[in-house]
């Protein structure tokens, strides 16, 4: 299987045995779309940047990295005045950040946070 398929497996499998974000992140994970009766909170995650990093003239299969940007979306209601996404989101770092994915094909995956970027969506 093609390393996408990897990739979006690996973050399902951590997803599925982190008992504490499943616990803020109800309404599932998602890869790129929810679906349409989605009850949140839940998260959507796409993969948006793959490149290749050569190392001292090594090839792919010895000394070059895979670089690959994963965003998360998240999203929950705002009665409680975000402090819900709030929680959620510390749950997802603590999930993801700094953490090594089993990735098949791969000798070493290790997530880093990059950025936050909140956003308010409302129904109005």
């Amino acid at each position: 299987m093609g390393m996408i398929v990897e990739i979006a497996k690996s973050i399902f499998g951590n997803y599925n045995t982190d008992m504490e974000l499943r616990a803020v992140l109800t309404g599932g994970m998602y890869y790129q779309h929810a679906k349409d009766n989605a009850v949140m909170p839940y998260g959507v995650f796409s993969l948006i940047g793959i490149g290749q990093l050569e190392l001292m003239g090594g090839t792919l299969a010895t000394n070059n990295l895979t670089d690959c940007q994963v965003q998360f979306d998240l999203y929950s209601k705002l009665a409680d005045g975000g402090v819900k996404m709030a929680d959620i989101t510390e749950k997802l770092w603590t999930a993801y950040n700094w953490k090594t994915l089993v990735v098949t094909g791969y000798n070493l995956i290790k997530m880093q946070h990059l950025s936050t970027q909140p956003d308010m969506i409302t129904d109005e």
